[in-house]
């Protein structure tokens, strides 16, 4: 994959890509040849404070009022996608750290995997718990 066909490289942050404030990068390499596959906006603390602001944001607003049958669908979408791009995905991340395709492959349907596993859960979370006795964890 060219450089100048490469996503964004920022940093997804409440709904958009935004770069770093301190505006540094790294580069990224293909382990195998050396050659420098994307120049990635390198996070901060400005970043990690900016993220969690939109994570509460989301979680008093939209996210937080929606039904858990909803966040399943949500999750369920996000496990197509990974699905539907499962070649891609698995080629960047073996041009990212030069490990086989065969496995590459396998750990992204594996992520999509996880996202069902848990669209399916999302709407059966009822608070039980199974007691276990004293001086138990």
């Amino acid at each position: 994959m060219e450089l100048a066909n490469m996503p964004p490289t920022g940093h997804f942050i409440g709904g958009k890509w935004v770069e770093s404030a301190s505006g540094q990068q790294f580069e990224t390499m293909n382990p195998a040849t050396e050659e420098v596959l994307a120049k990635v906006a390198r996070g901060g603390m400005a970043e990690v404070e900016q993220a969690v602001a939109a994570a509460r944001q989301a979680l008093s607003g939209p996210w937080g009022m929606m039904p858990p049958k909803e966040h399943g669908r949500f999750l369920h979408t996000i496990s197509q996608h990974i699905t539907a791009h499962a070649g891609e995905l698995a080629r960047l991340e073996t041009l990212d750290n030069g490990k086989p395709l065969s496995l590459a492959e396998e750990e992204v349907r594996g992520a999509a995997r996880y996202f069902e596993y848990y669209a399916g859960a999302a709407d059966k979370i009822h608070g039980e718990q199974i007691p276990l006795g004293p001086n138990r964890l």
